[in-house]
């Protein structure tokens, strides 16, 4: 999956519009996704750029997550498939 299906994915997911999609794209583009204390920086770093409370940033996150659990795992079902 690409940065642009992956943001229309968790846009589509979560209910938020594009923009937002992408800065929490940016996000998890700027910290390690594996790790307790890199998920709880994930999250504030959510809660701060965005404005929102602790609980709907962890539903953006497992949101995020899922989706890209999702590309991962079909990645390594199917390794010689177009991922567009």
């Amino acid at each position: 999956m690409n940065k642009e299906g992956f943001i229309k994915e968790l846009a589509s997911k979560t209910g938020l519009n594009e923009e937002l999609c992408n800065k929490i794209n940016e996000i998890l583009e700027s910290t390690f996704l594996i790790g307790k204390n890199n998920k709880d920086k994930i999250l504030n770093d959510i809660c701060s750029k965005l404005n929102i409370p602790q609980e709907k940033a962890d539903e953006i996150y497992n949101a995020a997550m899922g989706i890209l659990g999702n590309g991962i795992l079909d990645k390594l079902k199917h390794p010689f498939k177009s991922q567009d």
